[in-house]
């Protein structure tokens, strides 16, 4: 499958689930659901998480952050996570698929870094999502410079048909 692309994480529903046929989202936080140095989610995150959760679906979070930053955001969330996943390193996504009792196919992998989030999971061939970065401006010089290199590709995400 080709990688997907929504303007926010909040934009997915269990329609686009069910048609990509996945019931697990391994999610990236900053900048996919809240913004750089924030600690509470964007707008809309909370209530997407709780209705992702009441129609069964399972969501795990995934940082290259460290666990004193990641599970405080987690735990607010209710939700399980992965933290020091040294993305775009495999061993993370494995450690979801085993953590989530599943398969690969089953699992959608939602971030707003091509190089990252989406490469990661492309490597094991996982499906993806690619989202908007909620925040340009609070990014590294090294992240923006990535940005920069990939901007073709991400053209290329942006501009097809998707998928759902």
């Amino acid at each position: 499958m080709r990688t997907a692309y929504l303007k926010k994480v909040t934009d997915l529903n269990m329609k686009m689930l069910s048609k990509l046929g996945v019931q697990y989202i391994l999610l990236d936080i900053d900048n996919t659901i809240k913004k750089y140095g924030d600690t509470k989610p964007a707008a809309g995150v909370r209530e997407w998480v709780a209705q992702m959760q009441a129609q069964g679906v399972r969501i795990l979070l995934f940082s290259n952050n460290f666990k004193k930053t990641v599970a405080p955001f987690a735990e607010g969330l209710g939700l399980d996570y992965l933290a020091f996943c040294l993305k775009p390193s495999p061993l993370a996504y494995l450690r979801a698929v085993r953590r989530f009792h599943t398969n690969r196919q089953n699992i959608l992998v939602v971030g707003d870094q091509l190089f990252t989030d989406i490469f990661g999971a492309k490597l094991l061939a996982m499906k993806t999502l690619l989202v908007e970065p909620l925040d340009l401006n609070r990014e590294s010089a090294t992240v923006k410079l990535r940005r920069c290199l990939l901007s073709r590709i991400k053209r290329k995400i942006t501009s097809r048909k998707q998928p759902f």
